[in-house]
């Protein structure tokens, strides 16, 4: 719920994206972008074949988020609903990764964030974001890397590449921290 109200107290698309560049790997990124497209797609009633093959994403997942925006509930029917008004929403444009996190920005609940984050990240992907927050937080305050290895579950590598993130990555990890403190102080 904390890493869902710091993300949500974000105003910019800048903010959103030192942090995701810090949270997320490339990989991630990149399925997250391709997800985005598809939803977009999907809502233009491309055919899935032709999403399919634009973005790598089986059609499987196509199925799952073509319910979601048909049930016009969740995350990725806020993301929409944020594009339409945007005027962003050209029939068979591809969006861009800029657009979905300049309307992440946008986003004032940490609610509107967990319903985009549920619909936009995969159960594993969310417990691992999870994860390195409180990675994060211990080792703002100086526990041992062996120690919080083993208390938040994750490798003694990741938390290495975390550490390696918070102090020399993008700034995003530490935007984090500066706006939890923040909110703490409220």
């Amino acid at each position: 719920q904390e890493i869902l109200e710091i993300i949500a107290s974000f105003k910019t698309a800048k903010e959103v994206e030192l942090f995701l560049k810090d949270a997320l790997t490339k990989r991630e990124i990149n399925r997250l972008r391709n997800r985005w497209i598809a939803v977009k797609l999907v809502k233009d009633r491309i055919p899935y074949r032709e999403i399919a093959a634009k973005t790598g994403i089986s059609l499987s997942t196509l199925h799952y988020a073509a319910e979601a925006i048909i049930r016009k509930l969740g995350g990725w029917e806020l993301v929409l609903q944020k594009v339409l008004k945007k005027e962003m929403a050209r029939p068979g444009k591809i969006p861009t990764l800029q657009e979905l996190l300049k309307i992440l920005s946008s986003f004032e609940t940490s609610k509107e964030i967990e319903l985009f984050c549920l619909d936009a990240l995969t159960r594993l992907e969310t417990d691992k974001l999870r994860k390195r927050w409180m990675a994060v937080k211990m080792l703002n305050q100086e526990i041992p890397y062996r120690k919080i290895a083993q208390e938040v579950g994750i490798a003694l590598s990741t938390v290495l590449k975390i550490s390696r993130l918070l102090h020399a990555g993008n700034g995003g990890w530490k935007l984090a921290l500066r706006k939890s403190q923040e909110r703490n102080l409220k």
